[in-house]
């Protein structure tokens, strides 16, 4: 499908990379200090030699 739009698979593999990579920049980069948090959980999956993280915060 990128083909018949004029762009590569790798131009938009690469686009989608950086465009992920701004978006778990700005995650971690959140601060906190304004939340009074009762319990953060963090939870992880190995999955295929990587490994998936979930956060879950209450207050």
């Amino acid at each position: 499908m990128a083909e018949t739009a004029g762009v590569s698979r790798s131009a938009v593999s690469r686009a989608a990379i950086e465009a992920s990579e701004a978006e778990v920049e700005a995650l971690l980069s959140r601060r906190f200090d304004d939340l009074k948090l009762l319990v953060i959980y963090i939870d992880g999956l190995i999955f295929a030699d990587n490994v998936i993280a979930s956060v879950s915060i209450t207050k």
